[in-house]
């Protein structure tokens, strides 16, 4: 699995170097010499292959962030983000306003990632470790200004951090 920046009008193939062997595919199926990738969207995408059972899957991965101290409030769409593939983060410098924000992957709420603090019964998820629920509670921004914000999501602790530049 990994994430990958894609272009639609730049179709891809991959190729095994060890065996000299390139895939591409259709329908989720991977197949040796196959028809080049197409990504749904131009942007970052997550792509898993399994090569054993010929599958693969391709989709969009844009991680926002969203809430009332953010330049587009609570509506679509997000802030988007970048991803650092040598730091294993995503990270965006934006404008915040003093309100509060929560992390979400491709506007929805719906696609895995809702990511907050925890409420007084919850007091181990802060920003070093989140809570990836619906029930999560908002991130408090206290001071408007310019931030550089990092999301880290590639263990099983979730953490963030907001830098004021």
């Amino acid at each position: 699995m990994g994430y990958i920046k894609l272009d639609v009008a730049k179709p891809f193939t991959l190729l095994d170097p060890d065996l000299n062997i390139t895939y591409g595919g259709s329908a989720k199926t991977l197949q040796t010499n196959g028809p080049a990738f197409v990504p749904e969207a131009s942007g970052w995408n997550k792509m898993t292959v399994d090569v054993p059972a010929m599958k693969y899957d391709l989709s969009p991965f844009a991680v926002g962030l969203i809430g009332s101290a953010t330049p587009n409030g609570w509506s679509a769409p997000d802030s988007k983000m970048e991803y650092d593939a040598a730091g294993g983060f995503w990270h965006i410098t934006l404008n915040l306003i003093v309100g509060h924000v929560k992390f979400r992957v491709n506007d929805t709420w719906e696609d895995g990632i809702n990511l907050g603090i925890g409420d007084a019964s919850n007091p181990e998820y802060t920003i070093s470790n989140l809570w990836n629920n619906g029930s999560s509670k908002d991130i408090p921004i206290d001071a408007a200004g310019n931030y550089t914000v990092k999301l880290y999501i590639g263990t099983s602790t979730y953490s963030c951090t907001f830098t004021k530049n």
